[in-house]
């Protein structure tokens, strides 16, 4: 697997190690169930999207928006090698 740590790396401060491969677009909303609708989270920030109310999103070409409850994106942007991810 290529991935090696948390997207939300570009949270500021996060260097945790990924726990989890979290789904994007979940398989009853219409997403595939495919490597291409995976992120890795670490715990912490996981639990940001399930519990806080924080969101994840991916672009056509895998680029990932992280935004905060209120919609705003946290312009903090990180080559995963994947392509541009844009954290919020």
């Amino acid at each position: 697997m290529r991935w090696r740590c948390c997207t939300a790396r570009a949270f500021p401060t996060c260097g945790r190690p990924f726990q989890w491969c979290h789904i994007i677009v979940h398989w009853l909303d219409g997403g595939p169930t495919n490597l291409d609708n995976l992120a890795p989270l670490c715990s912490h920030h996981h639990h940001h999207i399930h519990d806080l109310g924080y969101t994840m999103t991916s672009g056509p070409s895998g680029d990932l928006t992280f935004r905060r409850p209120d919609g705003t994106p946290i312009a903090t942007s990180v080559d995963l090698g994947l392509g541009l991810a844009t954290v919020a």
